[in-house]
């Protein structure tokens, strides 16, 4: 925009020219005459010849994508081109074009999924992320039952009953004292001191 104005006594003529840089070259004139004008009316008529040059030009903005987000499970962390978002559900306005999205959470495998938006657009994304299976602990061999059973097996087949082996023998019933104790063990050739 290039304002002039000329004033000649009260009167004024004011001309805007709408200046195309790029090309170097004027691409619109706006002139109008105000006769007996104050500053102020002149000021105020510049301003609407000028925005009348402009309002062609005004494309208006186009409405930003609009990008729904839900996981299963909810809460999962949620990061668009790398930038933690916050947990799901969330609705976010973004520029149009790709976009990266993961979804996090513990115990369960990170997913990735690319999106393009276009500009106006609303799209609802339900990512459903894998729960990681939990290691099975190694189970250890089961060896007590079949040492039983192999040792049991010859000892049964030969007649002997397996019991405790024992080289004093069972008190009888006209035993003296139940809490009398067994003779000890001694070496041969040593005597009991009196």
């Amino acid at each position: 925009m290039r304002p002039a104005f000329a004033v000649v006594e009260r009167d004024y003529t004011l001309r805007v020219e709408l200046y195309d840089v790029r090309a170097g070259q004027v691409v619109d004139v706006a002139e109008e005459r105000c006769a007996l004008c104050s500053v102020a009316e002149a000021r105020q008529r510049l301003e609407e010849a000028a925005a009348k040059l402009v309002q062609p030009l005004l494309i208006p903005p186009a409405a930003a994508p609009k990008l729904t987000l839900s996981t299963t499970p909810k809460g999962a962390r949620i990061l668009v081109d790398g930038v933690d978002l916050g947990p799901a559900p969330l609705s976010r306005s973004l520029p149009p074009g790709p976009h990266a999205i993961e979804a996090i959470e513990h115990g369960h495998r990170r997913l990735r999924h690319p999106v393009e938006l276009r500009e106006g657009e609303r799209v609802d994304v339900h990512l459903v992320l894998t729960p990681i299976p939990k290691p099975v602990p190694p189970q250890k061999p089961r060896w007590n039952g079949w040492i039983a059973v192999g040792v049991g097996a010859p000892i049964a087949a030969a007649g002997v009953a397996p019991g405790p082996l024992s080289t004093t023998t069972p008190r009888s019933a006209a035993a003296p004292s139940a809490t009398a104790a067994a003779p000890r063990w001694r070496p041969p050739g040593r005597r009991r001191r009196p």
